[in-house]
């Protein structure tokens, strides 16, 4: 067995020679000092750490150890999707757009909304002589028979020709596959529609209580809401308070003649809804005048897993600000719920613990480090040297560093350890120097 004393140096004697007394041993400890410090994750943070030797005797170091342990809250690993008219591919919707003079039986051209970056192109009108692809001409100018829809979610679509009346138009949404509702031009009388948010440019999406109805101005409308979790259907009712301070309540709507939307002249009314939207929800827009009916449904997306498209984890991803480099996956406690396939809405709850991203490893951790006795002022090194060049990787390869010769360190001298950031992610960072004491020992033998 090894012994844990380690007796000062002394000469061997010669037989016979007379026996001296022998110099009293010096009692050594196993003993580490620890440096700690909190990493950012952010480029050039610079700290530092000072520690000073007890007085119970010289420190003897012999190697230079470091570990990194991440800090999870600061780092987090599981995220939400993100549902909205970017990430689910909702139908096209049409919004006309009439001539500043009015009244005019044509139509100028209209907004299309949908999903951002989508090609489409425009099928009809029904009984047109020849083409059935309606010519297109974009914002340049050019005739073509497809258009895109912008980074926004709409697209403005010009008319070259004057759509005869009693034509319908569709839109067809080539890069998703989805159709419009069919869009009836019949003057006074167009169908109306739920196009998206007169500022924002955004579809209705659940959560949300009111929507923006669109058609020709100065028509009257009414508004159904068919709840998907209760299968009823109930209609929408425009109250209107009195001067004696009563409310008065209309089954019908009425589409502003004056009003611009989108740059354009077209006729709209915001709708409030008696509650939020939820998933599946659909919303029917009716015109009733003179028994004629033309009308249009909304339905608010109702996604699954297995319909969430890439964009709907990017965002989440961007939302939680984790770093994209380190991948996603579904998280392995969740593959029940994916194999099942139920509704979002039915997940809430769990929702944003079914993805998770790549755990980020400690061997990404990377930073220049310095050490010098302070109370000396002596340098161990003539520059900052890199954590793998001096110490190794965190991951139990080489996660330490053996001196070339022993360091010997006297009672309450000072060692300092400054550290510069490059990359990795925030954590806290400990390195060790690991070696032993000699109690009683006031100053450096020798």
């Amino acid at each position: 067995m090894s012994s844990t004393m380690y007796p000062n140096p002394v000469s061997h004697q010669v037989p016979g020679q007379a026996r001296r007394p022998l110099q009293p041993t010096t009692k050594t400890i196993p003993f580490d000092y620890a440096f700690q410090f909190s990493l950012k994750g952010e480029r050039n943070n610079r700290v530092q750490d000072v520690v000073e030797i007890s007085m119970e005797g010289v420190f003897v170091a012999l190697s230079l150890g470091y570990s990194v342990v991440l800090d999870e809250q600061k780092q987090p690993r599981t995220f939400q999707p993100v549902i909205d008219q970017r990430t689910t591919p909702p139908n096209p919707v049409l919004i006309p757009f009439f001539p500043a003079t009015f009244p005019t039986e044509q139509l100028s051209g209209f907004l299309v909304a949908g999903m951002p970056d989508a090609e489409i192109t425009m099928l009809g009108p029904t009984n047109a002589p020849a083409d059935i692809i309606l010519p297109l001409t974009n914002l340049s100018g050019t005739t073509q028979s497809t258009s895109r829809i912008g980074s926004d979610g709409t697209a403005v679509v010009k008319l070259k020709t004057t759509v005869n009346l009693g034509s319908t138009i569709r839109v067809w949404d080539r890069t998703n596959n989805l159709l419009s509702q069919v869009f009836e031009v019949n003057f006074p009388l167009t169908t109306p529609g739920i196009g998206p948010h007169h500022e924002t440019k955004r579809l209705p999406s659940a959560g949300e209580t009111t929507v923006d109805v669109y058609g020709l101005p100065g028509d009257t409308v009414s508004v159904f809401l068919l709840k998907s979790t209760t299968n009823t259907v109930s209609q929408i009712k425009r109250k209107v308070k009195n001067p004696d301070g009563t409310i008065t309540e209309f089954d019908t709507f009425i589409l502003g003649e004056d009003t611009t939307s989108f740059g354009q002249r077209t006729g709209r009314v915001s709708v409030t809804l008696d509650q939020p939207l939820a998933p599946g929800d659909v919303v029917l827009v009716r015109t009733e005048e003179d028994g004629v009916d033309p009308f249009s449904m909304f339905t608010i997306p109702h996604p699954r897993l297995s319909t969430l498209s890439l964009g709907a984890l990017t965002a989440g991803l961007e939302k939680t600000g984790a770093d994209l480099t380190s991948g996603f996956r579904l998280n392995p406690n969740f593959a029940a719920r994916a194999t099942a396939n139920l509704p979002l809405d039915q997940q809430a709850a769990g929702l944003d613990r079914v993805f998770e991203t790549g755990a980020a490893a400690a061997e990404e951790v990377s930073f220049l480090y310095s050490i010098d006795v302070v109370s000396t002022g002596r340098e161990l090194q003539n520059k900052a040297i890199h954590n793998i060049a001096g110490l190794g990787i965190a991951n139990g390869d080489r996660p330490f560093r053996p001196f070339a010769k022993p360091m010997l360190f006297e009672p309450r001298s000072s060692i300092r350890i400054q550290i510069t950031e490059i990359s990795g992610p925030p954590g806290t960072l400990f390195i060790v120097l690991q070696g032993y004491k000699m109690l009683g020992t006031g100053r450096i033998p020798g």
